[in-house]
């Protein structure tokens, strides 16, 4: 079932809880949250099969890009959290991500990428509300 229809029936009941923390995202703010990102990726002049990239421990904020793209028809590639600058720098490279999403989490690696990765229009990060150029607040 297409998630809005989640929000509808069942609004303020989890769509998940984050195990690490007891976070609570419910089916409303899943919703929402999602379509803003939907509507950033439009905005950035994304069109169905671009393709974005998501560097992120477990996160309820990846899950909410993902949404985004997946509402989008845009492609997303998860990195795996533990990879090196090099390594994830070679995966939004080949993948040939116009967007990078990542969270305050992973800034000492995420600040490497943008030399490393020159056709990347649009760095966001997560969890953070002046976070450092190139990069944007995800909020």
């Amino acid at each position: 079932m297409y998630p809005g229809e989640h929000a509808k029936r069942r609004a303020d009941e989890p769509a998940f809880i984050m195990a690490s923390s007891g976070e609570i995202v419910t089916f409303r703010q899943y919703e929402e949250r999602s379509n803003q990102l939907a509507h950033l990726y439009r905005a950035q002049g994304l069109r169905r099969k671009d393709h974005v990239a998501f560097f992120f421990e477990n996160n309820p904020r990846m899950l909410e890009a993902e949404g985004g793209a997946e509402r989008s028809g845009l492609y997303y590639t998860c990195i795996n959290s533990y990879l090196a600058p090099d390594e994830v720098a070679y995966i939004v490279n080949d993948s040939e991500s116009r967007v990078v999403v990542t969270s305050a989490a992973k800034r000492e690696v995420a600040l490497q990428l943008p030399a490393l990765c020159p056709n990347v229009e649009r760095w966001l990060v997560a969890d953070i509300d002046a976070p450092d150029c190139p990069f944007e607040p995800l909020a």
